[in-house]
């Protein structure tokens, strides 16, 4: 089958000044927790908790109507509305789809004005899913994992527990950068997952990312290893600082965030908004992960191949374990073999999308949607998201 051919759009974003409204919002929500920001827009809140086969306490919040509706914890099976799980990026959490000051411009709250029943999942590791049944986050053990194990347990265990709960036999899954990652993992391996998934949508997706072109990753990646991280954060949690961050100084905070992400990360933030709307969405990226995650797509990033991770048997092991610079190489995830059907948004602008490489690997039937001015974080934070984003995946799931 032909594969659809990329559409392209351009925007123009208009930054306005924020109102009186708008910076009394800014200053409620920037301190809120999921739960407390989907209550304080007046959406009911469900908190669920579900264990992994692996023993990992995954805490995921359910938003089951939309403003001003009811909780649905004694609702008939199967739940009338469909249902729709949302995926956070790398180090990130369910926050990043809740935290702007304008309500239409949180994809959550969108959704859940839109007729469906919305589910906000927390990989392993963050604020909401750090505990295990045995493992201690205080301990290394408990961070060992990587993008490997997301695919292979917190996805399944996450879908397989909300079409339980609601009594479904099939979910729609948005994915944000890493969330995409681990579904197309997950989609490859396992060929229940394509029927209990009747779409994907993926969001600034990074199936494997580009080389990012600035002189500190550079030399990082090629003149470092596993062991410069390792020897610098552990092998335990990477980001142990998140909680601080989110606690501190929010001027403090944006002057070293925007510089990571335009300076680092060569993501434009010029979408986002004013000031005073991004030292807030800032204070809402942190939360925790594992430095082998982190390794991990160091790893995709000097190779050429979407594979495994592959854990360094010694500390010393160095340039990340490159595919290349190994003589075995490890088995690649099939994604050609996935069905369901893939809907794939990416930026002109973003330094981690590769276009290209995720032609070259996905199914023929794999629809590009490319929206030439936004990079990584646009497509949830861009003032244009709404018109030129949540349209759009309104307008894909309506047709599942």
């Amino acid at each position: 089958m032909e594969k659809t051919p990329s559409e392209v759009t351009l925007v123009q974003p208009l930054i306005e000044q924020p109102s009186a409204q708008t910076l009394r919002t800014l200053k409620d929500i920037q301190n809120m927790s999921s739960p407390e920001l989907i209550e304080y827009w007046g959406y009911p809140c469900e908190e669920h908790v579900f264990e992994t086969k692996d023993g990992y306490l995954l805490g995921l919040q359910r938003i089951p109507n939309p403003k001003h509706g009811q909780t649905a914890w004694t609702a008939q099976r199967p739940y009338y509305r469909p249902a729709v799980l949302l995926l956070h990026a790398l180090s990130t959490s369910s926050n990043i789809f809740l935290c702007l000051p304008e309500q239409q411009r949180n994809l959550a709250l969108v959704l859940a004005d839109n007729g469906f029943d919305v589910w906000l999942g927390n990989n392993r590791g963050n604020r909401y899913s750090k505990k295990h049944t045995q493992k201690s986050p205080n301990k290394e053990p408990f961070w060992d994992f990587a993008i490997d194990e997301l695919a292979q347990y917190d996805v399944p265990c996450m879908i397989e527990n909300i079409l339980d709960v609601t009594g479904r036999e099939s979910l729609s899954v948005i994915g944000l950068s890493q969330g995409t990652t681990q579904m197309f993992a997950a989609l490859s391996l396992n060929e229940d997952l394509n029927h209990r998934v009747n779409c994907m949508i993926a969001l600034a997706p990074a199936l494997k990312p580009k080389l990012i072109d600035t002189p500190i990753l550079k030399n990082l990646l090629h003149y470092g290893g596993a062991d410069v991280l390792f020897k610098i954060v552990g092998k335990g949690e990477f980001f142990w600082i998140a909680d601080l961050a989110r606690r501190g100084n929010g001027a403090i905070n944006y002057f070293f965030v925007h510089r990571a992400f335009e300076n680092l990360l060569l993501w434009p933030m010029d979408q986002v908004g004013c000031y005073e709307t991004k030292k807030v969405a800032y204070k809402h990226v942190y939360s925790h992960s594992s430095a082998h995650n982190f390794v991990h797509w160091f790893q995709l990033m000097l190779g050429n191949k979407f594979v495994p991770y592959q854990r360094p048997s010694s500390i010393l092991d160095r340039l990340w374990t490159n595919p290349s610079q190994v003589s075995h190489q490890p088995t690649t995830y099939p994604t050609k073999h996935i069905t369901t059907p893939l809907f794939l948004l990416h930026g002109g602008r973003d330094s981690v999308s590769d276009e290209a490489f995720m032609t070259k690997v996905l199914p023929p039937q794999t629809r590009f949607i490319k929206i030439e001015e936004y990079g990584h974080l646009d497509f949830i934070w861009s003032v244009t998201a709404p018109e030129q984003v949540y349209s759009k995946v309104l307008s894909i799931l309506k047709t599942q």
